[in-house]
């Protein structure tokens, strides 16, 4: 057994495979936390993550609850937060964006950022699709 899959297996957290699966356990969550793992064989931070993500969960005990997308999930999450970075954590509150926290961090860098989402008063606003919106220029005489 890999730890990511000793997530799921030996610690309980829910395996999201697609967005009714993430409504369903988001919705019953005051706070959550959802990992998005990638292949840890291209992206070897995932299993440092995968190992810090229950210490979150007993730091922060009873003000988030863990999820784990699995990884073709992940990558669709990944795009409708714009995502760029492996491995991530996204965290939402009732299923509403809270930020995420991309690669493996310094632990008090954690710590401060997972507070700041928990603490906050409202839901952020979700990053969009990541297409920047140029206008085309004027030609000459157009009014």
């Amino acid at each position: 057994m890999n730890l990511i899959d000793r997530l799921t297996a030996d610690l309980g957290y829910p395996l999201l495979t697609d967005q009714a699966s993430l409504e369903a356990f988001a919705a019953t969550q005051e706070n959550s936390v959802v990992f998005l793992p990638a292949n840890p064989q291209h992206y070897p931070e995932t299993l440092d993550v995968a190992i810090v993500l229950p210490e979150f969960v007993k730091v922060f005990s009873g003000r988030m609850t863990a999820g784990v997308a699995d990884m073709n999930f992940a990558k669709e999450l990944a795009a409708k937060y714009s995502i760029t970075e492996w491995p991530a954590l996204l965290f939402l509150r009732h299923g509403e964006y809270l930020g995420t926290i991309t690669r493996m961090r310094n632990w008090d860098v954690y710590l401060s950022k997972i507070n700041a989402f928990l603490s906050s008063s409202v839901p952020a606003k979700a990053p969009g699709i990541g297409i920047p919106v140029v206008g085309a220029p004027l030609a000459a005489g157009c009014h």
